[in-house]
């Protein structure tokens, strides 16, 4: 289903919210956006630059992701996540909306 029954919004529209904050929160510390890819189905990933953040940053910024909304698992460094260009075992494209390598 599209819609979140407790909110009455789509995910889709949910994650870009959760990006977007997280982009926001972020800027002041350096943080970057450099990926916003489709799952193949219903969510966003985005792919955040924490290069220039202390260990102690990185773990407020998780954490602070996480409240909003992000995939705890994706932060363990062993968590497969989506590929740019990627093929679900479904055959559902995951779409890069949006690449920017010089925030690396």
């Amino acid at each position: 289903d599209d819609i979140d029954r407790a909110g009455g919004i789509s995910r889709e529209t949910m994650c870009s919210t959760v990006i977007a904050e997280l982009a926001r929160i972020g800027s002041p510390l350096g943080v970057k956006l450099v990926a916003l890819i489709s799952s193949g189905g219903k969510s966003l990933h985005a792919f955040f630059s924490v290069s220039r953040l202390t260990d102690d940053q990185v773990r407020t910024y998780y954490e602070r992701a996480v409240e909003l909304g992000a995939d705890r698992a994706v932060f363990t460094k062993s968590q497969l996540c989506r590929l740019p260009g990627g093929t679900r075992d479904d055959g559902n494209a995951q779409t890069v909306y949006y690449f920017n390598p010089n925030n690396l």
